[in-house]
């Protein structure tokens, strides 16, 4: 459904003084209201760390405005506790309208478990999954014979 609503008024003096001898007002107002509703706002649905560990990925489930404004600032998307445990300047791409990469900065201190929260009324938070697939380090020793 769609509702429109205008108004319009007009009104007209004179006056005896020279710069204002005549004067006209009208004014026009008028706003058009469409039925859509906004778009959903995106949930977050899934927050792991890559398999190396460097960066976070996040999917939603709903295409974000913020990837289509090119939002790409992680204080634009995360809230201030989880913004602060991603480290020194962390960095954020969306790799697709519904998916977020998140590489973390020196002194990150994410764990498996943490909240992951994004921006009030943007999106909602999950937690973070551990990795899929992480590395193995292995250990080489190299001692003098």
């Amino acid at each position: 459904s769609s509702t429109i609503l205008s108004t319009t008024s007009s009104s007209s003096s004179s006056s005896s003084s020279s710069f204002f001898s005549s004067s006209s007002v009208s004014t026009s107002t008028s706003t058009t209201t469409t039925g859509s509703a906004p778009p959903p706002v995106p949930t977050l649905t899934h927050a792991q760390f890559s398999d190396n560990g460097a960066y976070l990925l996040l999917d939603f489930d709903y295409p974000s405005v913020g990837q289509s404004l090119g939002v790409t600032s992680c204080a634009s998307i995360f809230d201030p506790a989880t913004l602060s445990r991603l480290g020194n300047t962390p960095s954020c791409s969306w790799s697709t309208t519904t998916s977020l990469t998140t590489s973390l900065g020196t002194g990150a201190t994410n764990m498996p478990g943490d909240a992951i929260s994004t921006k009030i009324g943007v999106y909602s938070g999950s937690s973070l999954s551990p990795p899929s697939s992480p590395l193995v380090p292995s250990v080489v020793l190299t001692c003098p014979h």
